[in-house]
């Protein structure tokens, strides 16, 4: 592995020496997207209800791409890929199990310049490499083994220039992998009967870098072109990040973000004077804690399921600008977010027992829990305070803080316990409502058509 990332350097560095001493260098490309993965499964023999699927996976990158002809790159592109597989029975119920790759490639780009953007075709061939566990033999644990694939792989897409001669990226990538080997595991250690080659199909976008920019020089000192208003009409593109802060009565002392759970969205959005309205794709992680209570109120032991649920969000924005400083904008913001995935541990039933020491004392204790399956498609909404201002020249970046309220209940949770022979049961409910700080980026795609 040593002897390939250095000979990939060796070729760049080289590559990067020629280019330099004839005036013509390199781009950089960093991209993300989706992905669909490819997997082979068998007949489970521990549980012969189970089902496979494959949802969709993400990968993300960055590709090297120093000039070896007039419409020739080469390229050299290191990415981390995302896959997962679902799991589900005869009563619905559902889980996804997530494996991590790690994928480099060497390959070749010919470009069809066209002046405004280009199409290119991008042939490569490369290695695919992921870890996972395995059980130790004769002993309690696990040790982590590495599998490698050779991959070849097949790129179409279109770069969009913008004035600068840096450029969005569009693109199509298929890569197939050789070989065979379980990405999770052997089916010994996880139940799962599943091999796989690292292969997938992804569509991705991105941003190039022409580096002649940075390695330009002249004597005459060239002003800096105004900045071009962000806030003009048309469509633009986002993407959001955010953390959301959950008052919860329970208090789970392994956990050190229980009360902090993240979000994450994409989209477009049209703007119309001070009015704005977008839409997208969302997705909120989540937990629903509960905790097992002693006859005088002493906690025990604390446990939880995790949840998330995915949505189209629909938002309206207005923000006008301070009148001290036109380069920052004031406004307020409401959103309907409409249900359309979800994922829990489903309906299912637990039982457990033990005993804690709290200051000397034992408390033993026996619970049943009992998870119900939930789906809910009930609207909720989200409205907030932000600021925005410029960023890179032509795009917005935005602080916003926001309250999610009117959440249905995406999970659901049955206790049944004793604590020191002393019965009780208790209903606790997993919501999407909270305090939200939210960090947003929008780029106005007519700045870059």
């Amino acid at each position: 592995m040593k002897t390939i990332f250095k000979g990939l350097l060796v070729i760049f560095c080289l590559s990067i020496g020629f280019n330099a001493n004839s005036q013509n260098l390199f781009n950089v490309e960093l991209y993300g997207g989706l992905n669909k993965n490819y997997f082979q499964t068998g007949e489970p023999t521990a549980n012969p209800d189970l089902r496979f699927s494959g949802p969709l996976g993400q990968h993300a990158g960055i590709n090297f791409l120093p000039s070896i002809g007039q419409n020739w790159q080469m390229s050299i592109q290191t990415e981390w890929m995302r896959s997962a597989i679902r799991l589900e029975n005869a009563d619905f119920n559902s889980s996804n199990r997530y494996n991590s790759y790690g994928n480099y490639a060497l390959g070749a780009r010919y470009n069809i310049d066209k002046i405004t953007h280009v199409f290119y075709f991008q042939p490569a061939f490369g290695i695919s490499i992921n870890n996972y566990l395995e059980p130790m033999e004769g002993a309690f644990g696990a040790y982590s083994k590495r599998d490698i694939h050779f991959t070849a792989r097949a790129e179409v897409g279109a770069k969009i220039y913008n004035k600068n001669r840096n450029y969005l990226l569009l693109g199509l990538r298929h890569q197939q992998g050789f070989g065979s080997g379980n990405p999770y595991g052997s089916e010994q250690w996880t139940d799962i009967p599943i091999s796989g080659n690292a292969s997938y199909t992804g569509m991705f976008i991105g941003y190039g870098i022409n580096t002649d920019n940075w390695f330009k020089r002249s004597m005459v000192k060239i002003p800096k072109p105004e900045i071009e208003n962000p806030w003009s009409d048309g469509i633009y593109a986002i993407a959001s990040g955010s953390l959301r802060h959950v008052i919860d009565p329970v208090y789970d002392p392994t956990d050190d973000f229980q009360k902090v759970s993240t979000s994450y969205m994409v989209g477009l959005g049209y703007r119309q004077g001070d009015f704005s309205v977008e839409s997208g794709f969302s997705h909120f992680r989540a937990r629903n804690v509960h905790e097992l209570l002693s006859p005088e109120g002493i906690s025990v032991t604390v446990s939880h399921r995790t949840f998330a649920v995915s949505t189209v969000p629909v938002t309206l924005r207005y923000d006008r600008q301070l009148p001290t400083n036109g380069k920052i904008r004031l406004g307020a913001s409401f959103t309907s977010h409409i249900p359309v995935g979800y994922r829990n541990s489903g309906a299912d039933f637990i039982n457990s027992a033990g005993s804690r020491f709290v200051d000397g004392v034992e408390y033993p204790f026996e619970s049943q829990r009992t998870g119900f399956a939930s789906n809910s498609r009930r609207v909720f909404f989200n409205s907030g305070l932000y600021t925005e201002m410029a960023l890179f020249r032509t795009g917005m970046i935005t602080f916003k803080a926001s309250r999610n309220y009117g959440s249905p209940t995406f999970d659901r949770v049955q206790v049944d316990y004793q604590v020191s022979g002393v019965p009780d049961s208790f209903e606790t409910k997993g919501d999407l409502n909270g305090w939200l700080f939210e960090v947003e980026y929008r780029l106005p795609l007519n700045h870059i058509f």
